[in-house]
């Protein structure tokens, strides 16, 4: 009987971590994303045409 029962939890388990897998894995489809410093929008950017790019943000004199 506990031979049944921890077969069964090992099935439950490795089903559950398929379900979690297929979520966290699952692309994002579309979708904006807003840059902002301070509560201030810095730039906003549309993720299925943005380019690589590179931009610099100024905070209390230092540049990121």
């Amino acid at each position: 009987m506990k031979k049944k029962r921890l077969i069964t939890f090992c099935i439950l388990v490795f089903a559950v971590g398929i379900i979690g897998c297929v979520i966290v894995i699952k692309p994002a489809v579309g979708g904006m994303v807003s840059i902002r410093s301070n509560g201030e929008t810095i730039r906003t950017i549309d993720l299925e045409s943005a380019v690589d790019e590179t931009f610099f943000v100024e905070y209390e004199g230092r540049k990121n």
